[in-house]
């Protein structure tokens, strides 16, 4: 009897340790580079495929040209407190590098066809340059749409990055007992610098897109973090991010704030058609 439940207990462990949750993904278009949209803190896919404000809506547009793909993260919640994520829930808080495998695993086992043209909103473009670090074959370009630049934390400094620390944790009203999305900012900041240290952007097409209108803090925020320093640190961060290669191309959308998919998606659109454009050429060359 012992030996059966042994027997049990070893069979149950390792059905656990290979489970992997259900991940929903969504690809539209033919056509090389793959584009992979990545969504920022907290959000799922339907950033790039709802149209807002009779703006056009990302996916769609880009599967006009090239085979695109959408995906949500688990955990993650739509325009409303009523959408919530597609895929399976899973315990958090969860790191960085745990976000880059579940793509990297959910790429594979759906067949996606490499190289992939990386798009990241918010702390999306964290998780795409980490991917681009992990896996450098497997990626032919890059394009940060108001990306988290891991040099905020420093240009906040201590006491306005903890306040900042503080109005990111609380799960929207609605949703307290959610178990939301949940990554802890110092150890995206610390993961992001050491890669970039260790190993740098490789040598793709990269374009910076940064919001040109100051940023709305949430409600929390107004006693405790200035917008005049959040909106300097955060720029700051952006010219950093361009940095990152000597060919990048920085362009700045004047009439957002840090959706910028939701007010100026063209600019998001002609982006992406310009680098597949771009690495179509260098293919034939």
């Amino acid at each position: 009897m012992l030996r059966f439940l042994i027997l049990l207990f070893f069979i149950t462990t390792a059905h656990a340790a290979t489970h992997r949750p259900h991940i929903y993904l969504k690809c539209k278009g033919t056509g090389s580079p793959t584009v992979i949209l990545e969504s920022g803190y907290r959000n799922d896919s339907d950033v790039w495929t709802m149209s807002l404000n009779g703006k056009p809506a990302i996916f769609p547009a880009i599967a006009s040209f090239t085979r695109v793909c959408v995906y949500d993260r688990p955990n993650t919640i739509g325009a409303t407190i009523k959408d919530l994520s597609r895929s399976d829930k899973i315990k958090m808080p969860r790191t960085p590098e745990s976000v880059v495998e579940e793509l990297h695993s959910v790429l594979l086992k759906a067949h996606v066809q490499k190289p992939y043209l990386l798009v990241g909103h918010s702390l999306g473009g964290i998780f795409i340059r980490l991917y681009a670090a992990l896996y450098p074959h497997d990626v032919a370009g890059l394009v940060l749409v108001d990306a988290y630049p891991e040099t905020f934390k420093s240009y906040l400094g201590h006491k306005y990055w903890q306040a900042y620390l503080t109005i990111t944790k609380p799960a929207p009203e609605g949703l307290e007992h959610y178990n939301i999305e949940n990554i802890n900012f110092d150890d995206v900041t610390r993961v992001m610098e050491n890669t970039e240290k260790n190993s740098p952007l490789p040598s793709i097409p990269l374009t910076v897109i940064s919001r040109g209108v100051t940023a709305d803090l949430p409600e929390q925020a107004q006693n405790i973090l200035p917008s005049a320093a959040f909106e300097k640190a955060w720029q700051e961060g952006q010219n950093q991010l361009v940095l990152l290669s000597p060919h990048a191309k920085h362009i700045i959308a004047k009439k957002s704030q840090h959706y910028v998919q939701a007010t100026e998606p063209e600019l998001i659109i002609n982006s992406i058609h310009e680098m597949v454009d771009e690495i179509r050429n260098a293919k034939r060359h």
